[in-house]
């Protein structure tokens, strides 16, 4: 581990057997949210060492500007802490970290080209620049959290109200669903960009259960339609395990988790209308999303 940023050039260039060969040094992330670290590692792949850099890069900065648990939960209403006590982490302290480390993802972003930072003066500035921001991101990123959680509780409640036999199918989707989209972990794992929608999505749970309940023919639909989706998802799973025997390429990822959140607003599109989504969106514009991944 490395506690303060190096000057790593981008690519560097040796002899072998009469060969020219090509590396390339990167920041790589170590540890975890609640003790983030960074190591340097050079590799064989550029895009590759881009995409490690970007990570390294987040937990070097967040040893440098991360806030005391304390300092955090402070600012909590009762509310607030009474909606966060439910998320799926161990305890407040492994939340804030998360939480922390989501934050210092989203600043790399938005502050740097991430692959760019390759000089202690580089990195001071960037230190500088998110040091004024991050309190703020990460009770930015805490609010979503509080969303989700309430609409967590409202996709529960549903579940919980409709044993019926005739609606497993239904429901065990929708608890899955919530599974893949809030788990300890989940806040570093989702893209800032979607963030603000996961209530949407966890909401979009409840509405559906309600709606498949209303009559035999909503049900009949729900079914049909989740055929559909399962599949859309099946073949971005399949699509992202292809992805991951190949050399790494960030157009191609991109593309897939373009995909992905895709089949969430999908999802709210097919089952819960009523609640809309920010664009268009169709199983079509999805797969030919997909196509651009493969």
């Amino acid at each position: 581990s490395i506690t303060a940023m190096p000057a790593l050039p981008r690519a560097v260039a040796s002899q072998a057997d009469g060969l020219s060969l090509r590396a390339f040094p990167a920041l790589v992330p170590q540890g975890s949210a609640d003790d983030p670290r960074a190591g340097v590692r050079v590799m064989a792949n550029a895009a590759e060492a881009a995409r490690e850099h970007r990570l390294g890069l987040a937990r070097l900065l967040l040893q440098r500007v991360r806030l005391a648990t304390a300092r955090v939960t402070t600012r909590w209403t009762g509310r607030e802490a009474l909606m966060l006590a439910a998320s799926p982490y161990r305890g407040t302290d492994a939340l804030v970290a998360d939480a922390q480390l989501a934050s210092a993802l989203s600043l790399v972003d938005q502050l740097c080209e991430p692959d760019s930072v390759r000089s202690p003066e580089d990195f001071e500035r960037l230190v500088a620049a998110a040091r004024g921001r991050h309190e703020d991101r990460v009770y930015e990123i805490l609010g979503h959290v509080v969303r989700a959680m309430e609409a967590h509780s409202e996709a529960e409640g549903a579940v919980a109200a409709h044993p019926q036999a005739s609606l497993r199918e239904v429901v065990d989707d929708v608890r899955e669903n919530t599974r893949r989209l809030v788990h300890a972990g989940f806040l570093a794992d989702t893209p800032f960009g979607a963030l603000p929608h996961l209530a949407r999505y966890l909401r979009a749970g409840a509405v559906r259960i309600e709606r498949a309940a209303s009559s035999p023919g909503a049900l009949a639909r729900d079914l049909e339609d989740m055929d559909r989706i399962h599949q859309a998802e099946a073949d971005i799973a399949a699509t992202r395990q292809a992805l991951e025997r190949r050399p790494y390429d960030a157009h191609r990822d991109a593309a897939l988790t373009q995909a992905r959140w895709m089949a969430e607003e999908l999802r709210v599109s097919m089952f819960a209308q009523t609640l809309g989504t920010p664009g268009k969106v169709s199983m079509k514009r999805l797969l030919g999303v997909l196509a651009g991944a493969q």
